[in-house]
Formats: structure tokens, sequence, C-alpha cells
């Protein structure tokens, strides 16, 4: 538990933004690709947020 509070001092709080949803899958599959050698992790990283951008900009134009 004091692991917990000593790691909360520092940590940042996620956005409480339905943009979020958009970053786990994308986010998920550069850690899987990364980690499995598939891809290599700055390459992985790089697709994730181009996927993440791609998505977030999609759902922001369906919303006007």
């Amino acid at each position: 538990a004091s692991a917990v509070a000593i790691q909360s001092a520092r940590a940042v709080a996620m956005p409480g933004i339905p943009e979020m949803g958009e970053v786990w899958g994308p986010a998920n599959a550069a850690l899987e690709l990364s980690l499995t050698g598939k891809q290599a992790p700055q390459a992985a990283l790089d697709n994730a947020v181009k996927q993440i951008t791609m998505q977030i900009e999609a759902m922001q134009a369906s919303n006007q």
C-alpha cells in the first residue's frame, strides 16, 4: 500500500475524455509487436501514434 501512495504522488491522471478509448488498441498492439520482436519498438510506437491520431480525427469529424 505504501508503494501505491508513493507512486500516486508522482502520477499524472489519465484524461477522462472519450478519445482515450482510441488509444488502447493501437498501444496494446505496439507493445505486443515490440515484445514479440515482430517490430522494432520505435516503429511500433510510431505506427500506434499514426493509428491513434487517425482514429481520433475520425471520431471528432463524426461528432461535428
